[in-house]
């Protein structure tokens, strides 16, 4: 299989911005990049523009993977620049709009859902504490490579797209933790 992260970033390079750890693709530059894809991949990969649950829309890549699509990377479609030119004032200011409502639709109970490559935070429980960095160690109900979902405790980056090492447990595994915990600080 051809499509793999290393190579698609080359391929999508000349349409591709990273801003504050989100990779972006203008809007008119989507079909520049799904033609690149099909001309780079042919059968062995493709893309289409969906949008979510919340009205943002973003560039899908797939690869085909034994007779099966499996997605391999998502661009946010609107913002981001394509050339080497810095962006101006507005569009700073617009693409740091953008990041920040991202991190508050993660971080909500209301938009508690999000999916990265091998894993998709079903539901945010609870932040239970925050580094300066920014990083915060959470209490999330995580689905780790499509499996059922499980209790997980561990650091994550203010994005998601990165995490720290940590502990997954059934809801009987935390139930019976939590009567642990109810020992423990009864004895106090």
């Amino acid at each position: 299989m051809r499509i793999l992260k290393d190579n698609l970033s080359k391929t999508m390079k000349p349409y591709v911005k990273r801003v504050d750890g989100v990779l972006c693709i203008k809007r008119g530059k989507v079909d520049d990049a799904i033609s690149a894809i099909t001309t780079t991949y042919g059968a062995e990969g493709c893309a289409s523009v969906e949008t979510n649950a919340y009205g943002r829309e973003y560039l899908i890549v797939y690869a085909a993977d034994k007779n099966r699509l499996r997605k391999v990377q998502e661009y946010y479609i609107g913002v981001g620049t394509t050339d080497n030119k810095s962006p101006s004032k507005k569009t700073k200011d617009t693409i740091e709009a953008v990041v920040a409502d991202s991190k508050k639709e993660i971080l909500t109970k209301e938009t508690s859902v999000f999916k990265g490559e091998n894993y998709e935070i079903i539901k945010h429980i609870g932040i239970i504490s925050e580094a300066p960095s920014g990083w915060k160690k959470e209490l999330n109900l995580v689905s780790w490579h499509g499996k059922e979902p499980k209790y997980d405790i561990r650091e994550w980056s203010p994005t998601h797209e990165k995490m720290g090492k940590g502990v997954t447990f059934s809801k009987d595994e935390l139930l019976k933790l939590n009567d642990i915990i109810n020992v423990i600080d009864s004895s106090d």
